[in-house]
């Protein structure tokens, strides 16, 4: 049987551990095989939106709408681009990779009909992130008076897809499409869009040996299963605005739309009381935990940054860092010594500035000051918009427990960003699978 701690059984008989390795590696090429055999692509049957089909290119968004008798308008951050009745609109000179707002409308005058639409959507890119797949993941988001309705690009390896509206389940699909008769005009709603594959599918490194890695940690530990630590797992979350101010059309909405200051706090932290030590050798037993569950401002964490953004600033985007203190115990939980983490592995740069959007980098890497043992690791993308709207990109270890907060200068309340639980400190390992996620807010247009 494998010990709980890798490298311990590495140094204990590194031959017989390589031949491990090695057998679980031919294993997960044979189960590769398998695997791609039973995951078949859905076919993926575009019904189009309401008003007709979106196609992206890097530099440009085109509108094919249905030919019908009356006049389309359409407008994009407040700016009337097209009125007409022809059935094809291109909105070009656009940035690849970046997201832009519509507000449709089709008026037919004779039966005195008018239906207004409103959209998300984004240009694409010549060659998409190896990072992190959603990075440059298109995404469009449709809301009328009716429905509300997400397509996105399909993810190699996914064959299902679940929903979750305000924390609840609500449908799933083996497409890339889902609609449903919009709640209420009146209300805001956050959607959730989760899913799961095999890491060996991933582009995360050399997918292929970090699947048969996995499966030997996932042996390892009886907290986590094989199929867990090589399950690479997927959330996008869309915070919606309610329709009713999204369908305003443009023209009738003058009132000026100042850039917003955002504080973006994103934590890591341990649930649990007391963590053990897989080094059974150490006399330092246990570790102190957190002991808490979610809260934007507990003051118990492993790391904290802080992310501010002032739009009228000279550097936009500011961050400020912090790394909490870890104590050790011995095996009766007698206190035996304490230190604080260094944060030198955290750094953010700024990307692009320009008076449409900033976007920035922020890379993580926190390591346990007391013993040897994997960092905390985690990667953020993040874009704000001058017409109010945010997006972030993040990937991180599916440990320990990551929350992400961010609200306005001047509010009080946190709005939640992203939130997952520790699946066990062996998801530390750089061979495991990542989690991946992406927010975005449509609340303008």
């Amino acid at each position: 049987m494998l010990s709980s701690s890798l490298l311990e059984k590495v140094k204990r008989n590194p031959i017989k551990t390589a031949g491990i390795l090695l057998g679980t590696f031919v294993i997960a090429r044979t189960a590769e095989k398998i695997i791609l055999k039973k995951i078949e692509k859905a076919p993926q049957k575009d019904d189009g939106f309401a008003f007709g089909t979106i196609r992206h290119s890097k530099d440009s968004i085109t509108f094919l709408l249905k030919e019908a008798q009356g006049l389309y308008t359409i407008y994009r951050d407040g700016k009337l681009l097209y009125k007409g009745d022809k059935s094809e609109f291109t909105d070009k000179g656009l940035v690849p990779g970046t997201l832009y707002q519509y507000y449709v409308e089709f008026t037919e005058e004779e039966k005195g009909i008018s239906k207004k639409y409103g959209v998300q959507t984004a240009t694409a890119v010549d060659q998409k992130s190896e990072n992190n797949i959603l990075k440059d993941l298109v995404i469009t988001t449709v809301i009328s008076e009716e429905e509300i309705q997400f397509k996105w690009e399909a993810i190699d390896g996914i064959e299902e897809y679940f929903i979750y509206r305000d924390q609840q389940l609500i449908g799933k699909t083996k497409t890339c499409n889902f609609k449903e008769k919009i709640p209420s005009t009146s209300k805001e709603f956050n959607y959730q869009i989760k899913a799961e594959r095999p890491l060996l599918l991933s582009e995360q490194g050399s997918s292929k040996t970090n699947s048969a890695i996995a499966g030997v940690l996932g042996i390892a530990k009886n907290d986590t299963s094989k199929e867990q630590t090589a399950q690479e797992e997927f959330t996008l979350r869309k915070k919606i605005g309610p329709a009713e101010h999204l369908l305003i059309r443009p023209e009738a909405n003058r009132q000026e739309k100042k850039d917003k200051n955002w504080l973006v706090r994103y934590t890591t932290f341990l649930k649990e009381e007391w963590i053990g030590n897989p080094n059974i050798a150490s006399s330092e037993r246990f570790f102190k935990g957190d002991n808490r569950h979610y809260d934007p401002e507990a003051n118990s964490y492993r790391t904290r940054t802080e992310i501010t953004y002032d739009a009228e600033a000279e550097e936009a985007t500011v961050l400020k860092k912090t790394a909490g203190i870890t104590k050790a115990y011995d095996e009766d939980k007698h206190f035996l010594k304490e230190e604080r983490a260094s944060d030198e592995g955290i750094e953010m740069q700024e990307v692009i500035k320009n008076e449409d959007f900033v976007r920035f980098e922020l890379y993580h890497e926190v390591g346990n000051p007391l013993v040897a043992s994997p960092a905390i690791n985690y990667r953020l993308f993040g874009t704000f918009y001058s017409n109010g709207t945010v997006d972030f990109i993040g990937s991180h270890d599916q440990a320990p427990c990551h929350e992400v907060y961010m609200k306005e200068h001047d509010e009080k309340e946190w709005h939640t960003v992203h939130q997952t639980d520790n699946k066990g400190l062996e998801m530390m390992a750089p061979q495991t699978a990542n989690h991946l996620w992406r927010y975005t807010t449509f609340t303008e247009v």
